[in-house]
């Protein structure tokens, strides 16, 4: 197993449409944020997404986004490209289950590797009040390198929530060495 410390790490992050009986949920905005190991950072994709029919109004109220903001954007098939370009490097999400599902459906893409901030976070911060990626961010005192690399971001922003992912994980094993050691968090695309 490779260590983290020594490799480029991607954050990735989905706001959603959310679900509903006539609308399956669709990605309407993308962040990609890499990190180098010596902590230079770039925004790889941030943008709204068009493409989807519906935003539900429970989604709307968590990240702000509604229908008409999406109307004139690229869709998510726009940024395949940059996703296969990456494809190699560890991809950090905090809790895989809509980043995977989205690049699957839409794109019919999967990393070879996800490391999952969420997973990370439960097993070695135990005295965390929750896992939620604000209170994680917050407890591990990421925040203001977070507002830092993202001024005007926020969470429930795509590229915000990608780099929070990405800083967590780069955090945890900096204290624990926690990825290093081969545990389960690091998980091959075909097992999940």
């Amino acid at each position: 197993m490779r260590d983290l410390q020594l490799e480029t790490m991607l954050g990735i992050d989905f706001e959603t449409s959310g679900h509903s009986r006539w609308s399956r949920n669709q990605a309407v905005e993308i962040g990609l944020v890499e990190i180098k190991p010596d902590g230079t950072w770039s925004i790889l994709a941030s943008s709204l997404l068009s493409g989807a029919r519906w935003i539900s109004p429970r989604a709307s109220e968590i990240h702000g986004i509604r229908l008409w903001h999406c109307r004139g954007m690229p869709p998510l098939k726009a940024f395949a490209s940059i996703l296969k370009e990456v494809k190699e490097l560890p991809f950090c999400v905090h809790g895989k289950g809509t980043e995977r599902k989205v690049l699957r459906e839409e794109l019919g893409f999967a990393p070879e590797r996800w490391v999952d901030s969420l997973t990370l976070s439960r097993r070695h911060l135990k005295n965390c009040p929750d896992y939620r990626l604000e209170t994680v961010t917050a407890h591990l005192g990421l925040k203001p390198e977070l507002d830092r690399m993202l001024p005007r971001g926020r969470w429930h922003q795509a590229a915000y929530d990608a780099a929070a992912s990405a800083l967590i994980v780069r955090e945890i094993e900096k204290n624990e060495g926690a990825t290093a050691r081969g545990l389960p968090e690091i998980i091959p695309t075909r097992t999940i």
